[in-house]
C-alpha cells in the first residue's frame, strides 16, 4: 500500500512517500472482512493504514472516523486522504480516553507512536514492563528508551482527550460496527470511555495491547472486555499483544506466534 509517512533521515525526521505494510496478519483479516455500509472507528489511526483499507471498503454508504491527536502525523493522515480521494472519512484531532480534558501527549518508541502515559523511571518499571524493555533492547531501539525512559526527554504536546462516545455523538455516529485501538499503553482508558458503547453496539475490537499505565496489566483490559461480553482471540508479540474481540460468551484463548 502507498502511503506517506515520517521517517528519520540522519537528524532529521522527513515526509516520504513510498510502499507502507503491516505484519499484524490477525488484523489486517478481520479488516478485510468489513463490509459496505459498515461504521468503523480508527482509534490511534497515525499515517492511516487501517483507516484507508476500510473506507475503500465501507463504500460511500459507510463511515471511517480516524482518530490521531498527533500534529505531525495527523497532517499525514490528511495528506494521506487526499491522496486516495476518500470523502468517507471523517478526521478527528484529539486523543480518546475516560474523560474529557487536556493533557501531554508523549512521543512513543516508534517514530510515529504516541500515547498520554507519561514516561517512568526504568527502577519502577515492574516486571512486565521490564521484559518488554529487555527485547527492544535486543531489538537494537536501545536509543529510544534511554530518550523516554531515562532522560524523560521525549517530545510532548498538549492535545484534547475525549470519551469515544462523545467524539461519535459529535460525528451524528449513532451505529458502530468496528473498532481498531492503538494507543501505545492507554487502552484501559480508552476501553473506559466506552462502556455504554461497547455494551450496546458490541462493535469488533481489534486492540493492540502494550505496556500499560503503573498499576495496570494487560489482563485488566481483558476483564473489561469480558465484562462487555466479548469473546477474546489474543496473539503474543515480543513488544506487544494483538487482540480481536467479538460479542460472545465465553473465555479467551490464546495463540503463540510463530517464530
Amino acid at each position: 500500500m502507498k502511503l506517506y509517512s515520517l521517517q528519520r533521515s540522519g537528524k532529521k525526521i522527513v515526509l516520504k512517500f513510498g510502499d507502507w505494510e503491516t505484519d499484524e496478519t490477525l488484523f489486517k483479516q478481520e479488516i478485510s472482512k468489513v463490509k459496505k455500509g459498515w461504521v468503523v472507528v480508527d482509534v490511534g489511526s497515525e499515517f492511516g493504514y487501517y483507516a484507508i483499507k476500510a473506507a475503500q471498503l465501507v463504500g460511500e454508504r459507510g463511515r471511517v472516523i480516524a482518530i490521531e491527536p498527533h500534529p505531525l502525523n495527523y497532517n499525514v493522515l490528511k495528506r494521506n486522504v487526499f491522496y486516495y480521494k476518500l470523502d468517507n472519512i471523517i478526521l478527528i484531532p484529539k486523543a480518546a480516553g475516560a474523560k474529557k480534558e487536556i493533557k501531554k501527549l508523549y512521543e512513543a518508541y516508534d517514530l510515529g507512536g504516541t500515547t498520554i502515559l507519561p514516561p517512568v523511571q526504568l527502577h519502577n518499571i515492574g516486571k512486565e514492563r521490564f521484559y518488554k524493555l529487555t527485547q527492544l533492547i535486543r531489538g537494537g531501539n536501545i536509543f529510544a528508551i534511554l530518550r523516554a525512559k531515562v532522560m524523560k526527554s521525549t517530545p510532548t504536546y498538549l492535545v484534547q482527550i475525549d470519551t469515544l462516545e462523545n467524539i461519535l455523538n459529535e460525528c451524528n455516529v449513532s451505529e458502530v460496527n468496528l473498532i481498531k485501538i492503538d494507543v501505545e499503553g492507554a487502552e484501559f482508558e480508552v476501553l473506559l470511555g466506552s462502556l455504554n458503547l461497547l455494551k450496546k453496539h458490541k462493535p469488533v475490537i481489534l486492540l493492540e495491547v502494550h505496556q500499560l499505565e503503573l498499576g495496570r496489566k494487560s489482563e485488566d483490559v481483558y476483564k473489561i472486555l469480558k465484562q462487555c461480553g466479548y469473546n477474546l482471540t489474543i496473539e503474543q508479540r515480543p513488544n506487544k499483544t494483538l487482540v480481536i474481540a467479538r460479542a460472545s460468551e465465553g473465555s479467551y484463548r490464546e495463540i503463540k506466534m510463530e517464530r
